[in-house]
């Protein structure tokens, strides 16, 4: 088996990050419908191979109900705290 010089081995790294560079710009500057139509496919994969579950379990659910509670708590604290500033303003401009 031949060894790499480290010069063959600057030059094949040197191509590989040339190609990595490509791959990002092209996913950079995709489009929308491309991306769409990756994850299309990547989906159509999936429930192929049987590994894409229609129906989510019940934890999942729960989870997802969590998090829709806490989003809708976070919003509530921060309307609360923008109605206390504004009542603040408006008492000390009346003053």
């Amino acid at each position: 088996m031949n060894q790499m010089t480290r010069q063959e081995a600057m030059a094949f790294r040197d191509r590989w990050q040339a190609v990595a560079a490509a791959e990002a710009e092209e996913h950079r500057t995709a489009s929308l419908q491309l991306r769409w139509k990756q994850l299309n496919a990547l989906r159509r994969l999936m429930t192929g191979l049987q590994l894409w579950e229609r129906s989510p379990d019940k934890q999942e659910n729960r989870v997802r109900e969590r998090w829709s509670r806490l989003r809708e708590d976070q919003r509530c604290v921060q309307h609360r705290i923008s109605n206390r500033s504004r009542l603040q303003l408006l008492l000390s401009t009346a003053r």
